[in-house]
């Protein structure tokens, strides 16, 4: 096997770590941020869930309602039977990277010049971090199944067909407490206001509601070509005051903002044309602890290695790593309509 080195020839180390820490990186977090907006709904609003030790998160779920509150008087005796109204559910760290490799005839080229080794690691960079989060953003929408290593997404936690699957490794067959919102549009964009209305509201338990609708452009066009055939007026210009208003992308129905994420993956029947409709207090985000490598700065969970070289070889490679995952820990407070067809 080659021996891997720390390469000491004709670049130096410490000026490229620092160089990277402080200059590349805040750089690629302006250039990358805003374009993966479900990995980013996901990093800004869902909750942290802390990965305390151990290989599995062990999530208390809360399905069962015991019954067993009672009003007493101070001389009555209260059940003390130790009992577990939860059901625990258990979520694995899922591990993303990327190797960068940079060859040695590249960083001659641009040794001495600090502007020059800033650009060339600026876009080696770049592409790695786009890369790993583009392949997350998708995963998010996936059902974990594409390979073993991807974390469960929407289409395992917001299934189409939630009445017999197994998510969280708590199956739903018997338990329809652990299904989401389902409805099936009918390949068809005629009734997407009332769907949209029944499955919000069949999720919706008092001010406990979905407060994030996503999906891709054609399906919020659809819904917005309905609300103004509906409302005879464009709600985005009445909501926020103008067609010059720098907001008028944002949609809402009810308090539930619409978002659009253009790197979505379709899932579902019909069209695959898919809306799903995701309360965030019940969302998590964990990240599992690392010895590995360095943090990099201005992204969550994501680090580097030191740059290595193999004995002999004129290429130095570092490798970047995200683990963690995202769950939810309440199926049935979200929801997914399917089968859209554009408007």
């Amino acid at each position: 096997m080659a021996d891997v080195v720390q390469g000491t020839q004709t670049i130096n180390y410490g000026r490229v770590a620092t160089l990277v820490t402080y200059q590349v990186m805040p750089d690629i977090a302006d250039n990358v941020f805003g374009t993966n907006r479900t990995l980013e709904l996901m990093e800004n609003m869902a909750r942290d869930y802390d990965w305390d030790g151990g290989q599995k998160l062990q999530i208390p779920l809360m399905l069962a309602n015991p019954g067993k509150a009672t009003s007493f008087a101070g001389t009555e005796d209260v059940q003390s039977t130790p009992d577990k109204p939860w059901t625990a559910g258990f979520a694995s760290a899922s591990s993303y990277g990327r190797e960068v490799s940079v060859i040695q005839d590249d960083l001659d080229d641009v040794r001495g010049s600090s502007r020059g080794m800033k650009t060339l690691m600026t876009r080696l960079l770049m592409v790695a971090v786009k890369d790993i989060r583009d392949r997350m953003n998708k995963d998010l929408w996936r059902d974990g199944t594409t390979k073993s290593t991807d974390y469960p997404g929407f289409a395992a936690a917001i299934a189409s067909d939630p009445s017999g699957d197994t998510y969280l490794e708590v199956a739903s067959a018997s338990n329809t407490t652990w299904q989401n919102v389902t409805v099936d549009n009918g390949n068809s964009s005629a009734d997407i206001l009332l769907d949209l209305n029944n499955a919000k509201t069949n999720a919706t338990f008092g001010s406990d509601k979905p407060t994030v609708l996503i999906s891709g452009r054609t399906e919020r066009d659809a819904f917005h070509g309905k609300l103004i055939a509906t409302l005879r007026a464009d709600p985005i210009v009445i909501a926020r005051g103008g067609a010059g208003d720098p907001r008028i992308e944002e949609l809402e129905f009810g308090d539930a903002r619409f978002l659009v994420d253009e790197n979505r993956v379709a899932y579902g029947g019909g069209t695959n044309l898919t809306v799903a409709g995701l309360n965030m207090r019940h969302w998590y985000r964990s990240y599992k602890p690392t010895d590995f490598g360095s943090p990099v700065p201005g992204f969550a969970n994501l680090r580097m290695s030191e740059w290595s070289r193999v004995r002999g070889s004129a290429v130095f490679t570092t490798l970047l790593r995200w683990r963690g995952t995202f769950f939810t820990d309440a199926r049935r407070k979200h929801f997914v309509v399917f089968g859209l067809a554009a408007a």
